[in-house]
């Protein structure tokens, strides 16, 4: 038997009902990735920091708080999409992790970028034979249950 995590980086929330979605459907454990400097409150603020970390390419610093992350089998990755790609927390996360023989599965939420523009920059921060089907998430349980399908989840 395969066990299961979802991991997820929040700026609004969105992205945390999505994970939470996935959860009460796959029973993962849940883990929310947080930065040592929180983002701000502002939307614009958040924006500036994180236009400003993409330009000068600053990984985030983690606050490292995730369990063992080799007693799982599959890691599903969470985050919103910034300027059609994950935001840097992301690819934080990855190096700390080291992930080398997890299936890593992105999840994406976005008014309308799809998960292709991401899988393209995951592809260049992770093994690309460890990346699953990535899916945008939309509140519909059926595409869920497919996506996760797809995954053998």
């Amino acid at each position: 038997m395969t066990k299961t995590i979802i991991i997820y980086f929040l700026l609004s929330g969105t992205t945390k009902k999505a994970a939470e979605a996935i959860q009460k459907t796959t029973g993962a454990d849940l883990v929310a990735l947080t930065p040592t400097v929180a983002y701000p409150q502002s939307y614009d603020a958040a924006v500036a920091r994180g236009q400003t970390e993409l330009e000068h390419h600053q990984l985030p610093d983690l606050q490292v708080t995730w369990p063992d992350l080799n007693q799982y089998d599959t890691v599903l990755l969470g985050f919103p999409t910034w300027w059609q790609q994950p935001p840097l927390i992301i690819e934080a996360f990855l190096q700390q992790a080291k992930l080398t023989n997890q299936k890593i599965i992105p999840f994406t939420t976005s008014v309308s970028t799809p998960i292709t523009d991401s899988m393209a920059v995951l592809r260049q921060w992770v093994q690309p034979t460890l990346l699953g089907t990535g899916w945008r998430y939309q509140a519909n349980s059926s595409a869920m249950t497919a996506w996760l399908a797809q995954n053998k989840v």
